[in-house]
């Protein structure tokens, strides 16, 4: 995996090589597909899926959630960069086109983004007595003890 939340401070680079990483690692056949494409001048879409970057790097997908202005530029440069990659393995094959301009577009469907409220939470489900009052009944509050959320 490539980025530490704790490299706040690391230079662009490393941040573009991270999500390179990521590209190759997990999109490597729709880089083809873009390769294979004939005209150079489009623009091409990369389609991610939010979800898949948060199991690959999390410190990473939040920081492309929390700064979208400063990080979808560089995983753009990064697409770019993997292309290059996917390009070069491609060369022996005599097919495939140099692209400038391809750009990552984030799905967040099925991811934690689409529905805030909504938590997966695994654990034991145990039952505490409510504080006790005089004259008042005493109730059992269900208390949650998790494992993982």
């Amino acid at each position: 995996m490539g980025f530490n939340e704790t490299d706040t401070g690391a230079s662009s680079g490393r941040q573009v090589e991270a999500l390179a990483a990521f590209l190759l690692r997990r999109y490597a056949e729709e880089l083809q597909s873009i390769c294979l494409a004939s005209d150079p001048n489009l623009h091409y879409p990369l389609c991610i899926d939010f979800a898949e970057l948060v199991d690959y790097d999390p410190p990473l997908a939040h920081l492309v959630f929390s700064e979208p202005a400063q990080h979808l530029p560089l995983f753009d440069d990064a697409a770019v960069w993997a292309h290059k990659v996917v390009l070069g393995d491609m060369k022996g094959k005599g097919c495939g086109v140099k692209k400038d301009c391809i750009h990552v577009r984030i799905n967040i469907c099925g991811s934690p983004l689409e529905c805030p409220d909504d938590v997966i939470v695994t654990g034991i489900v145990t039952s505490r007595w409510s504080p006790d009052l005089k004259d008042v009944r005493c109730d059992l509050d269900p208390m949650l003890i998790a494992n993982h959320i």
